[in-house]
């Protein structure tokens, strides 16, 4: 049974933010609640988000950002934002 909250490729998680595959990995270095997964042995990487962390981290559902900082979230809204422009 899957979770319909969690995002399990790099390309729903793509989907979700509206970009490329490629600007996935950064998105994790700016903060973003993406688990980047290399199992032993493969050079294939396996993501995992799930999709209300990812929410709350962009500023939606409340502004609640539990454990992260404003700025970091601020920072990831105006990235987001001027991609999409």
């Amino acid at each position: 049974m899957a979770n319909e909250n969690m995002l399990t490729t790099k390309g729903q998680i793509a989907r979700y933010f509206k970009t490329s595959p490629n600007k996935i990995d950064p998105l994790i270095a700016a903060g973003a609640p993406i688990i980047k997964i290399i199992p032993p042995h493969s050079t294939q990487a396996m993501y995992r988000a799930d999709i209300r962390a990812l929410e709350q981290w962009m500023g939606y559902e409340g502004e609640t950002a539990d454990g992260l900082p404003d700025q970091t979230c601020q920072q990831a809204r105006e990235s987001i934002s001027a991609r999409k422009a």
